[in-house]
Order: structure tokens, then sequence, then C-alpha cells
């Protein structure tokens, strides 16, 4: 059994999915302490169980993961990467924003921006446009 020898206040990964888009997702190891151990499961913080003999959740769609394991799936090492995750949170946030502040960008014809203003917006503009593409 992979987690025979698990005890309350060990340290275990979960993975953890962030969906962005209409059909994307990105995926970091996060750790949880054990809270709960009986005799063929035990549980984390959340209230979530795992299987002993495997890491399988029960009633839920993870798998627990050592420290160090090889991923089943990807082969990545697990390892913490909870400021990973926080910082593509941050990213997204950051994108989004910027999304909603382009799209509520109105320049009339008839700004009041005289001609030194507008080539220096165009110019950022430009610039942007090359950052992002």
């Amino acid at each position: 059994m992979k987690f025979e020898n698990i005890k309350v206040g060990d340290e275990i990964f979960i993975v953890e999915s962030v969906r962005y888009g209409w059909n994307s997702s990105e995926s970091f190891f996060i750790p949880k302490e054990v809270v709960k151990v009986t005799k063929t499961q035990f549980v984390i913080d959340g209230n979530l169980r795992f299987n002993k003999k495997n890491g399988w959740g029960h009633g839920n769609n993870n798998a627990a993961h050592l420290k160090d394991d090889k991923d089943r799936y990807t082969s990545n090492i697990v390892c913490d990467e909870s400021e990973k995750l926080l910082n593509f949170k941050r990213k997204l946030n950051l994108e989004s924003v910027i999304q909603d502040r382009i799209s509520k960008l109105k320049l009339s014809y008839n700004s009041k921006l005289n001609i030194d203003e507008l080539s220096n917006l165009k110019t950022k503009i430009i610039e942007i446009s090359e950052i992002l593409n």
C-alpha cells in the first residue's frame, strides 16, 4: 500500500486545476495536511477522503501524491506549486482586467486629443499590441 504508513499531520499533494478560456486548464500540485487516518482511508483538510492503498479519492475526482513522486499522467515530479498557482491566478486576473479596460475604450473621430497626443497614443497601442501578439 502506497500510503500504508501515513499519519495525521503528514503532508500529501493533490492537483488543483484552474480553468480558463473555452476549454483550457492548468494544473498544480498543492500540499494538504492529513487530518484523520482510518484503517483503509485518510482524510485531508476540506474533508476529502483518499484510499490508503492507491491514493485515489473517495467521492472526489482527485488523487493523493507524495512529494517527489512522479505523476502518473504527466510524469512531472510532485512538488509544492502553491506559489506557481497563485502567480497563474494573478496573471489571469490581470489579463481579464486589461481585456475589460481595452473593451471599454472609446475614441471618437473628433476627440479632444491634439495631434501629438494622438501620435503618442498610437505609438503606445502599437507597443502594447506587439507585446500581446
